[in-house]
């Protein structure tokens, strides 16, 4: 369905993950093209500029984006942050652009479980362990109160990677509140 734009930013999303970056603009454009008044759309510049590690371009269109669908601010923001997280390499560190995005994310849905992970990964790559922690505390009450026990279990993970220790607080002999897997 090559006139449906989601299926043109879905498209866009796995050049991206394959770092094929002229297809991946390709896509984007296209479904910007099919659907001008699409933030998932306008999104795709974005991300495009955070894989590719152009932290100077990734705001044109993340503004584009959050104009277009307001509601999915906290969302949109939380991507960018991971997109970041994940373009972080042992020379090109986007931690701290990271840590920007996944704040705006939190500030603009003090409820988004997943921004609050993002944040304090991006806190832990900053040196900055005890906000990490509270970030961290904070996406472990959010998920807890929605039985997620998928999300719980990456919280866990990532806390006791970053400390050594289990989240004090946290029911770690409940299989319940855990996933099955590696996490």
């Amino acid at each position: 369905q090559p006139k449906e734009p989601s299926w043109q930013v879905n498209l866009g999303d796995v050049y991206l993950n394959t770092k094929d970056w002229a297809d991946a603009k390709a896509a984007y454009d296209a479904a910007v093209a099919l659907n001008p008044d699409s933030g998932d759309a306008k999104l795709g510049l974005a991300k495009l500029a955070a894989a590719q590690g152009q932290t100077n371009q990734i705001d044109a269109g993340l503004n584009d984006a959050i104009k277009a669908a307001p509601t999915n601010a906290s969302y949109y923001n939380t991507i960018i942050a991971n997109i970041l997280l994940n373009a972080s390499s042992g020379k090109n560190d986007y931690s701290p652009d990271a840590m920007k995005y996944a704040k705006a994310g939190t500030d603009a849905d003090p409820n988004n479980g997943n921004a609050w992970v993002s944040y304090g990964i991006a806190l832990a790559d900053q040196h900055k362990k005890d906000q990490a922690n509270d970030a961290l505390r904070k996406a472990y009450t959010l998920f807890k109160a929605k039985n997620d026990t998928a999300d719980i279990t990456i919280v866990l993970n990532y806390y006791k990677q970053i400390n050594g220790t289990d989240l004090p607080g946290a029911d770690h002999s409940d299989t319940t509140n855990r996933a099955s897997g590696p996490g």
